[in-house]
């Protein structure tokens, strides 16, 4: 069929530029504006459930100025074809006849997620205020889309943060610490007028004799999707709009992005249950195709696997070894004015090993023992010693042989990753400890504290106030025992009594070992600031502490470390066919996975990490991820995403609906002069 359509076009048109999915960068010369600035795609029937996967197809579809048309060249293959996606009910097709569907006509279709209804209310009312007035026009093409509760989702918001606001005024709160909280007037009115606007919405759609979706104001998702579930919202909109190509030509998800806060109240009676075996990702669970094939330049694998890095020459021990020797020379050369508080050393080697060395080494081909073991990596320094801690000087050391001053020991870690089979790994990970006193600018020291930089941490661990060690990765749990173990050799009088673990995501553009080489140099080059010497400016950077088996209620236990973790998932899912049930859904399968998926349900990880366990509290405060944030970090970065869909935050989506935003403005601030005349 390809071939004839192309033989067809070339007689019609013998000037006609065809590109095809048959030679290699065709589609991508075909996106290329300096190649081709206009042009009409024909998709066969049989690709339209991999247009999802189209690398920049959203450029052409969000263009301001379309230069592109679509269509779906069906041959009727199946009985009900997918396109078009609206006909009679007694439209039977004939086996083999062809059919011509236009895609992306016009239109747009809006996801609201909840984190933007929490996030920014006023903007919330400015898209419904718009929405009344153009969805009802013969010539608008518009839908919005959103949660299945979505009126009671926005009561629960107004009521909750009206309580807040007059609680804050209450207690002496100024006018101004009330509004900097989101909780000012004008936010207050915004939330209750979205919640009436919807509210009418509804009330239309009641009033209609049949479920219509042609009809239907708003566009509702399942109920079995859990309000706060902005993920499985996402992804069940991605979903739909694969049977959808041919009624709008622009699907967005409107949502938050790193600025903003999202935060919630959500009653203990209001937590989700879910159907059994609803957190099992079967799209994640295929075997990750081989990341290496004999044609792949190793420098477009290195740029996909957690291996890679640009800053460097490579990633293997020939060249990091001689970026953190540099860095430990350069580090002697600081010279700041004033006695620096803290006094690091930077040990100039890769910590890669932990157990099973032999086997370990050999699996990553290090066969001359580049990377160090946690032995040597220990062995290493002075114990920690200053002028004002003369007593953990090493015992009889010569005076004139006094070690140099030194209370902190910055490392590079670069330990195995994603166990496949014995003695073997998908990868390595790179992370950061500091070895210290705990408290090293306060004296007397009465023991140690790691301190871990891990880029992970944030996604790992989104909601949790402290981390127990045993969710801690194995490479990191072994540090923290092998310290608590050994670590009195040097330092006898320090015991190991805490740990910390944060760390900050990098752009999506950044790999992680070339972000945490940044964040260590950072530390070595400015370690009074960057190491976070005092607690608060830990607290303050986002680091959380780990809670050590010693200090758990299940100090005695002697199993695995995951053994230790509470599973209290008889209060996390419902029974088998219980109707009210929540269901997470997944994103698409990637074309090409390189690893083993590390996309996760926020929502769900929260309720079984947090939230259940605690039922004595009968509300909790939940805090979005920021839309952008997770739905790069996971589904981006790992070919999960939907191409044709636009996934940001209300500026350019606003831009290209051409939603105003005066008349909100002004009629909130009417409002308000009328509740104020009335006080009067």
């Amino acid at each position: 069929m390809l071939d004839t359509v192309s033989e067809w076009l070339h007689m019609e048109n013998p000037h006609c530029r065809v590109f095809s999915s048959k030679t290699s960068g065709d589609w991508r010369a075909f996106i290329d504006p300096k190649i081709a600035n206009h042009g009409v795609v024909i998709f066969h029937e049989t690709t339209v459930d991999v247009i999802h996967r189209y690398p920049s197809i959203l450029k052409l579809l969000v263009n301001k100025k379309p230069a592109h048309t679509f269509w779906c060249l069906g041959e009727s293959l199946r009985l009900r074809p997918a396109y078009p996606s609206i006909r009679s009910a007694h439209d039977i097709t004939e086996v083999g006849a062809i059919e011509l569907t236009r895609l992306f006509p016009h239109g747009s279709s809006i996801l609201v997620t909840p984190s933007f209804l929490v996030a920014e209310p006023q903007r919330a009312l400015q898209l419904f205020d718009w929405y009344k007035k153009t969805h009802a026009k013969p010539s608008a093409n518009t839908k919005i889309v959103a949660a299945a509760s979505l009126s009671k989702f926005l009561q629960g918001i107004a009521l909750d943060r009206a309580d807040q606001m007059r609680s804050m005024l209450a207690g002496g709160s100024t006018q101004d610490a009330v509004e900097r909280a989101g909780l000012g007037y004008d936010d207050c009115m915004a939330r209750f007028e979205t919640w009436t606007a919807v509210e009418s919405f509804r009330q239309s759609f009641m009033e209609s004799i049949e479920a219509d979706e042609q009809l239907e104001p708003i566009i509702f998702a399942p109920e079995c999707i859990d309000a706060n579930d902005e993920q499985s919202l996402v992804n069940w909109f991605g979903c739909w709009s694969q049977t959808r190509y041919d009624q709008f030509r622009k699907f967005f998800v409107l949502g938050t992005d790193r600025r903003l806060e999202a935060r919630h109240s959500i009653k203990y009676e209001d937590l989700p249950l879910y159907s059994p075996g609803t957190d099992r990702d079967l799209a994640a669970e295929g075997e990750p195709n081989p990341a290496a094939q004999p044609g792949d330049g190793p420098s477009s694998v290195d740029r996909l696997l957690p291996m890679g890095t640009t800053r460097l020459t490579s990633w293997d021990p020939r060249s990091i070894t001689p970026f953190l020797m540099d860095l430990s020379k350069r580090m002697g050369t600081i010279r700041t004015g004033k006695p620096p508080k803290i006094i690091a050393k930077a040990y100039g080697f890769t910590v890669g090993y932990y157990q099973d060395v032999e086997a370990t080494a050999d699996s990553f081909r290090d066969f001359y023992r580049e990377f160090k073991t946690y032995k040597q990596w220990l062995e290493f320094p002075w114990p920690f010693y200053s002028k004002m801690n003369p007593v953990h000087a090493p015992k009889h050391t010569p005076e004139l042989n006094v070690p140099k001053l030194f209370n902190t020991y910055i490392s590079l870690f670069y330990t195995p990753q994603g166990q496949v089979a014995e003695h073997k790994w998908e990868g390595r990970h790179p992370w950061i400890a500091l070895y210290r006193p705990e408290h090293p600018t306060i004296r007397p020291w009465e023991g140690s504290e790691i301190v871990i930089w891990d880029v992970s941490a944030r996604i790992n661990f989104p909601t949790e106030s402290q981390i127990p060690v045993s969710r801690l990765n194995h490479a990191q749990q072994y540090l923290i025992g092998f310290v608590e173990e050994h670590g009195r050799l040097n330092n006898p009088d320090l015991p190991l009594t805490r740990v910390w673990l944060g760390g900050e995501q990098p752009p999506g553009d950044i790999l992680p070992l070339d972000a945490t080489l940044d964040a260590l140099e950072a530390m070595c080059m400015n370690p009074d600031q960057a190491t976070m010497p005092e607690e608060k400016d830990l607290i303050e950077s986002g680091f959380r502490p780990v809670v050590l088996r010693a200090q758990n209620d299940a100090q005695t236990h002697t199993g695995s470390p995951s053994d230790m973790e509470l599973d209290p998932t008889e209060d996390l899912f419902a029974e088998e066919d219980d109707p009210k049930s929540k269901t997470i859904f997944h994103p698409p399968r990637s074309p090409r996975p390189i690893r083993a998926s590390r996309c996760e349900n926020l929502l769900f990880k929260w309720v079984k990490d947090v939230a259940r366990r605690d039922s004595s509290r009968s509300v909790f405060s939940y805090t979005f991820t920021p839309t952008v944030e997770w739905y790069e970090r996971q589904q981006l970065a790992e070919n999960r995403n939907f191409e044709h869909i636009y996934v940001g935050s209300w500026k350019n989506i606003f831009d290209w609906l051409r939603i105003p935003e005066e008349t909100t403005y002004k009629r909130i601030q009417d409002r308000k002069e009328t509740a104020e005349d009335s006080r009067r």
